[in-house]
């Protein structure tokens, strides 16, 4: 997809917009619901390199994330799993995020843990292993952007000058 394993590319929209977009690491997250479900309970926080071009983002900038295993190719296969559900209405076996809760490998009790606690996965479809693609599976918003405080005030100032060409807003935080 053109986008490095380690930091972030931009790319425009139709409209103009500069939006994101940066991989999340399967050696973190070797599952794409193991990123969301931590997601979920601990926030979203991407890193952005110091001499990334700020001032390209706007108000409507978003952060498209991708994985390696985000998509199920043979998602037809999973016709079978009885307690699929999908808030857009998918059906089980067709092309839907949701396959990933029955196609994720899990623990014995049908559960998988991360460093934030366990989550629960949905049933399996009987002999069928999974396959899976890169694919983009969440956007959000640049909310704001965090600079953290250099021991330097002289540093921070700098850096705050050039983050505030970003037209969203900056916080200044402690490590």
């Amino acid at each position: 997809m053109g986008v490095p394993s380690i930091g972030v590319r931009t790319f425009p929209d139709l409209d103009g917009v500069t939006h994101l977009v940066d991989v999340v690491g399967q050696d973190a997250y070797p599952e794409t619901l193991d990123f969301l479900t931590e997601a979920l309970r601990l926030g979203i926080s991407r890193k952005i390199p110091g001499d990334f071009a700020f001032d390209e983002l706007t108000p409507q900038s978003t952060v498209r994330l991708i994985h390696a295993r985000a998509l199920v190719t043979n998602h037809a296969h999973f016709s079978v799993c009885p307690d699929f559900s999908c808030p857009v209405g998918h059906q089980a076996g067709e092309a839907c995020f949701h396959t990933l809760h029955h196609a994720t490998p899990r623990d014995e009790d049908g559960t998988r843990t991360t460093p934030s606690g366990r989550y629960p996965l949905r049933s399996e479809a009987p002999g069928v292993t999974p396959q899976y693609t890169m694919a983009n599976f969440l956007t959000v918003p640049v909310s704001h952007l965090v600079l953290v405080r250099h021991p330097d005030p002289a540093v921070n100032q700098r850096q705050l000058e050039r983050l505030r060409h970003a037209r969203i807003p900056v916080v200044l935080a402690d490590a």
